[in-house]
């Protein structure tokens, strides 16, 4: 969305309009934002960076990527060498499940997200 404004100089001695300037800036629409709760279950790279393990997070988009690229814009490099690596693949090692109920491989990160959703960043654990 555009927005206009004009700022208009004007004489006041003779009032007459000395020059009219016309300002443009975008403004990003607002409607494709969302609140979702994030948690980091033993992942402690990432709550180190984050400085929490549970917290309220906006979303400037739909998927589970436009968050984690949000997460990223917001905390810096560090996180994308956490959650990336030196090759800029995902981590296998860091899980991520919605909702506590259904699992997110990284090559189904264009998964759709919903408002209040709960996304937790987890560590694989394996063993017997």
């Amino acid at each position: 969305m555009s927005v206009r404004f004009v700022l208009v100089l004007v004489d006041r001695v003779r009032n007459e309009v000395i020059r009219a300037v016309y300002f443009f800036y975008y403004v990003r629409e607002r409607s494709d934002e969302m609140k979702v709760r994030i948690e980091i279950v033993g992942v402690p790279m990432l709550s180190d960076i984050i400085g929490k393990k549970k917290f309220d997070f906006t979303v400037p988009g739909k998927t589970i990527k436009d968050l984690i690229e949000e997460l990223i814009r917001k905390y810096g490099i560090r996180l994308r060498k956490v959650l990336y690596g030196e090759k800029g693949i995902f981590d296998p090692m860091i899980q991520i499940a919605l909702n506590g109920e259904k699992w997110i491989p990284a090559d189904r990160h264009d998964t759709i997200l919903k408002e209040d959703d709960t996304i937790i960043f987890m560590i694989l654990l394996a063993g017997g």
